[in-house]
């Protein structure tokens, strides 16, 4: 779910992994050669030992940078997920439909985070799905915890607009409340 919120494939990953490994590996052999060439002599098995950490802390490092850009990537889809939010609220207080108001909203933004959302209501659309079990599915493929919860309570309040539109409001709001605590938090 990482990658996919990258959109990075597992090939790429797979490439950044080895190369991560592969200069962590090399930096031990490089610094005894240079310690080697200004008299410094250590034992073979030293730089071995060391180069052996070096793959190791390099592939940690690879998993580690994208769980750490995962984790901004998801952040960055919350706070697009409460503008999609209001929009779709203000497309419903309009008299759109719920299908149309999704549709609507989804595409009045740009980014990434609009783009995953008009990709998975065409695609849900194509499949013959609901707009919230197509979002509902994007939320699930991507570990976004908040479209998951919103494509739930989508799905309870059906075609009825005015249920929908104080449901779509009330989980913009929920997400600002939590996206400005977690910054308070960080801060």
């Amino acid at each position: 779910s990482d990658l996919r919120v990258l959109r990075r494939s597992p090939d790429e990953q797979a490439a950044l992994i080895v190369t991560y490994a592969a200069l962590g590996f090399l930096w031990a052999p490089v610094v005894a050669v240079g310690g080697w060439l200004v008299g410094f002599r250590l034992p073979w098995a030293i730089p071995l030992w060391l180069a052996l950490a070096g793959a190791g802390v390099g592939v940690l490092s690879a998993v580690r940078s994208v769980k750490a850009a995962a984790v901004q990537r998801r952040q960055a889809f919350s706070h697009a997920l409460s503008s999609f939010c209001d929009i779709t609220g203000m497309s419903l207080a309009a008299g759109r439909g719920v299908e149309s108001s999704l549709e609507t909203a989804a595409h009045t933004g740009n980014g990434w985070a609009f783009n995953e959302l008009q990709t998975a209501l065409r695609a849900g659309y194509v499949r013959g799905d609901t707009p919230w079990d197509a979002l509902a599915r994007l939320g699930g493929d991507a570990d976004l915890d908040d479209l998951t919860e919103l494509a739930a309570a989508l799905s309870l309040a059906g075609d009825q607009g005015a249920a929908v539109r104080e449901t779509v409001g009330s989980k913009a709001k929920a997400i600002r409340e939590r996206l400005t605590s977690d910054a308070e938090r960080s801060a």
